[in-house]
């Protein structure tokens, strides 16, 4: 199953005024409870998030870098890259127009216009040379490709990266690649709906494509009890939302307050779905 770029692109346009709810700072996933991103401060535990993304990269800041943001949302992790690392150029990729006009805004403001850039394109087709980029990370915007393994966007990862470049995921995974069934398969279905997702990936299947790919030294660590945290908040917004008459009336708004809820409902359901850090080294 594939989901259509325009179809994600529009999505994103028509939501787009709803993700401030979720986080000022524009970013457009879940967070990483630690002890210093307690789990009553949303805010802190979604940027911690993004610094665990960061280092699992392994970058010396000292050195000059280019590095790619595989669906960078509204820029908020290309821009913290970018502050992080002095002698890096980040590039944001998105399907959406509306993203990379607000994203470009947002980093002239934060006087990063030079080092972070932002292009609508599809990350399944980057408008790079093979082997041109250090590193690059995708936060919760893998899943959009299709299949299982995800295996497009995987082998589109590893020939622009360098010899030793990374990649790095951060994204939640079925546990098994088996057909869904019951509760488990309600959720999932109902979640890819409202978010416009072609499915979930799984994890064995994704490990296995990057093998295949040409990476090495593949890690997958298990974060799903850092996450959780952040997670436990969207009752309370999905509840907020709901209030909103506006939001109820537009289908596309309430998809976007309702698809996190099922993503919770999902994750209760024993075996079946895991938040996951993966990290990767091309060979």
């Amino acid at each position: 199953m594939r989901a259509e770029p325009d179809t994600i692109a529009s999505y994103y346009d028509d939501a787009d005024q709803d993700f401030s709810r979720w986080s000022r700072a524009q970013h457009l996933h879940f967070g990483y409870c630690g002890w210093d991103a307690g789990p009553l401060c949303r805010a802190r535990m979604l940027e911690r998030m993004s610094h665990e993304v960061l280092t699992a990269l392994r970058l010396d800041a000292t050195l000059p870098m280019r590095l790619l943001d595989l669906g960078c949302g509204l820029g908020a992790t290309t821009r913290l890259a970018a502050a992080r690392f002095p002698e890096a150029h980040v590039h944001g990729l998105t399907l959406s127009e509306t993203q990379a006009r607000k994203a470009t805004a947002q980093s002239v403001e934060a006087g990063l216009a030079a080092r972070a850039s932002f292009t609508r394109t599809s990350y399944l087709a980057i408008p790079e040379a093979p082997a041109s980029i250090d590193a690059a990370f995708a936060m919760e915007s893998a899943c959009y490709a299709p299949g299982l393994a995800k295996a497009e966007f995987i082998h589109e990862a590893a020939r622009v990266l360098k010899p030793g470049g990374r990649l790095v995921v951060a994204d939640a995974f079925l546990k098994h690649a088996r057909p869904l069934r019951g509760l488990a398969r309600t959720f999932h279905d109902a979640l890819c709906l409202r978010w416009r997702l072609p499915c979930l990936g799984a994890l064995d299947p994704f490990l296995k494509a990057l093998n295949e790919a040409g990476f090495t030294d593949i890690k997958a660590r298990d974060v799903s009890f850092r996450v959780g945290p952040s997670v436990l908040h969207v009752p309370f917004l999905t509840a907020q939302s709901l209030f909103n008459t506006a939001l109820r009336r537009d289908p596309v708004r309430r998809d976007n307050a309702m698809a996190p809820l099922y993503a919770l409902l999902l994750a209760l359901v024993p075996r079946t779905v895991g938040y996951y850090l993966v990290e990767a080294t091309r060979a």
